[in-house]
């Protein structure tokens, strides 16, 4: 692993060790909005260290059968352990990038909700079913994404269409992933 990467990963363990402390402090647990705050940012983390726990056991595993291999003094073992090599190589190299991609600093407006107004178009009957379908979708892919959908204003149509809905999709990353 590049050696800044390192330095940065001991950081942000650094930083997991003092949200964890500080999200037990009984002043924080009493300011909402702070609380809020930081328990976004120890989940942000706690994503990132989990990734960088398996790359940490992969890159051992890696080492022990990389030593075996090379001790050779049992052509089986040795053999079992080349295999786990050739299988370990490509998944550090997976983890290395996904950890690259994961150090990346996050948009701001990724902590974003939305508003999504769907109206009925030109069409009658078949546009307000179609906005239902639409709303129908929208609805299906928030919970995929264990988002929560609210309706806030709906005109619905004596079809089960809606000539207009207003709703709001509230979550993590609903803003980046919509």
């Amino acid at each position: 692993m590049i050696p800044s990467l390192t330095e940065k990963i001991a950081l942000l363990r650094k930083r997991f060790g003092q949200l964890q402390a500080d999200l037990q402090d009984p002043a924080v647990l009493q300011n909402p909005q702070q609380l809020k705050k930081l328990s976004v940012e120890f989940d942000e983390l706690k994503e990132k260290i989990v990734l960088f726990d398996r790359y940490h056991s992969v890159q051992v595993a890696l080492h022990d059968a990389a030593q075996t291999v090379q001790d050779g003094s049992d052509a089986e073992l040795a053999a079992l352990a080349k295999d786990e090599v050739e299988q370990l190589r490509p998944q550090l190299a997976a983890l290395e990038q996904k950890i690259q991609i994961a150090l990346i600093p996050p948009d701001p407006l990724d902590q974003k909700d939305i508003i999504v107004e769907i109206r009925a178009g030109a069409g009658g009957d078949e546009s307000a079913l179609f906005a239902a379908e639409l709303f129908h979708l929208y609805s299906q892919y928030a919970a995929s994404q264990g988002w929560h959908v609210s309706v806030l204003s709906s005109n619905r149509t004596g079809i089960g269409g809606f000539k207009e809905i207003i709703f709001e999709t509230t979550g993590q990353k609903v803003y980046s992933k919509t």
